[in-house]
């Protein structure tokens, strides 16, 4: 099933792909099998890639299932700085304007900073 929700990280369709982030960020969220599955089947890096040209409210969703995949898990994180996520995100705070996204943002570095 994991590859069904996968295949719909690239849905053209903006509901279609939000409803796939909400199910990842589900499976993914303390789950180490769908994080490791995540990093190995390039659902992280897709989610990085995508990151910048997304507007604020699909980058919130893209932003919380990136956090649910790394979240408490060191080889995800190492993947995680490996396909610069951290640039990713510090690019993607310094061009949003002050609401949810920057706050989400903040919040996945506070929990990575914690961890790391």
């Amino acid at each position: 099933w994991m590859q069904r929700i996968g295949k719909l990280l690239v849905h053209p369709h903006e509901e279609v792909y939000r409803a796939a982030l909400r199910v990842m960020s589900s499976a993914a969220q303390s789950n180490p099998p769908v994080q490791v599955h995540c990093i190995q089947s390039g659902y992280l890096g897709t989610l990085i890639s995508k990151l910048l040209s997304q507007p604020e409210r699909v980058a919130k969703s893209t932003v919380f299932a990136i956090s649910s995949m790394v979240r408490n898990m060191p080889a995800a994180l190492e993947a995680f700085k490996s396909l610069h996520g951290y640039n990713t995100l510090s690019t993607k705070l310094a061009v949003s304007s002050l609401g949810p996204l920057q706050k989400a943002i903040l919040t996945f570095y506070n929990d990575l900073l914690e961890q790391d």
